[in-house]
């Protein structure tokens, strides 16, 4: 799949599987269906907007495969047609803003304002409701989806945000300063770190995780 005019910094695909995106220094977040035979038609949408490199994209997670199996009933029919697309997906990059985009329209439909350098790093908690974003200012963010207020602010790296990811109980980051940090987002607390010789560029938390946290 070719289109972009710049480096790719990221790629994710949605619940099912069916779509792709791509995060562009050519400052833009471009929509794949990967499964067109031509080439040509594989190009969905591009997401614009953004005034720098585009380093992190992430789909929102509610979709159809996210339902429990009690909830697929014949009677919550309409609320499963709502959710078997994914449509909303949230970027962030060099120009230290993270954006919620709405990929039917390409409109923005809400931007995020805090962090002083560049975002590296975001992606919605397992509700959708939250956003997180790590950054070279060294500080992860946690974003009102709805409201766009910044709710809470971590900062216990010494170097910048690499990477960040989440379950419904753990917050996992990893950072310039060679260290991996996991956080019981519950409490807020950070309950283990891991250090390493080498600065990490990611690190990753499954999100079937049990809700006890990993030994170190």
């Amino acid at each position: 799949m070719r289109g972009h005019t710049s480096r790719v910094w990221d790629v994710d695909s949605d619940a099912k599987g069916d779509r792709l995106l791509s995060a562009s220094g050519d400052r833009t977040v471009k929509i794949w269906d990967w499964q067109k035979k031509n080439h040509s038609e594989r190009l969905v949408t591009t997401l614009s907007g953004s005034t720098g490199d585009v380093y992190a994209a992430r789909w929102h997670p509610m979709g159809v495969s996210r339902l429990p199996e009690w909830r697929r009933s014949p009677k919550l029919a309409p609320l499963t047609v709502l959710l078997s697309q994914q449509n909303h997906v949230a970027a962030g990059g060099y120009d230290k803003i993270v954006r919620l985009f709405d990929v039917e329209s390409g409109s923005i439909l809400k931007t995020f304002t805090g962090h002083s350098l560049s975002i590296s790093s975001v992606m919605f908690n397992p509700l959708g409701n939250l956003i997180v974003s790590g950054s070279k200012d060294s500080n992860i963010r946690f974003w009102d989806s709805v409201s766009g207020l910044c709710i809470r602010t971590l900062n216990a790296q010494l170097g910048e945000v690499t990477s960040v990811d989440m379950n419904d109980v753990y917050l996992l980051t990893s950072s310039r300063d060679n260290a991996i940090r996991l956080w019981d987002v519950r409490m807020v607390s950070r309950t283990s770190e891991i250090n390493s010789k080498v600065g990490l560029a990611a690190y990753s938390l499954s999100s079937n995780a049990a809700s006890t946290p990993p030994p170190v």
